[in-house]
């Protein structure tokens, strides 16, 4: 038999009456307050700024070009140097 009297234990608030919510737990669970959040924000960010800090520079690709290039232009400026002193003696050759 069921007995009218006694209100079901899950029924709603009076009219007029506001509800309240439950208080929240602490402790227990995966998140355990707001501390675990901040320790987590702080990890995150010092992992970060390890990373940055962990950056080498990038090799220059070019660099060995560039090596190549100004050895290609010593050996120019030698090259043109012994030509010039060639056609010298060659005109001085010719001219006695």
């Amino acid at each position: 038999m069921c007995s009218r009297s006694r209100p079901h234990p899950n029924s709603p608030p009076p009219a007029g009456e506001g509800s309240e919510l439950p208080p929240l737990r602490s402790g227990g669970g995966l998140w355990r307050g707001p501390t675990v959040l901040a320790h987590c924000l702080l990890l995150a960010c010092a992992a970060s700024l390890t990373a940055c800090n962990k950056q080498e520079p990038a090799p220059d690709p070019l660099k060995a070009q560039r090596s190549a290039v100004q050895k290609a232009k010593g050996v120019n400026d030698v090259v043109t140097g012994a030509a010039a002193d060639q056609r010298k003696q060659i005109d001085e050759q010719e001219t006695k």
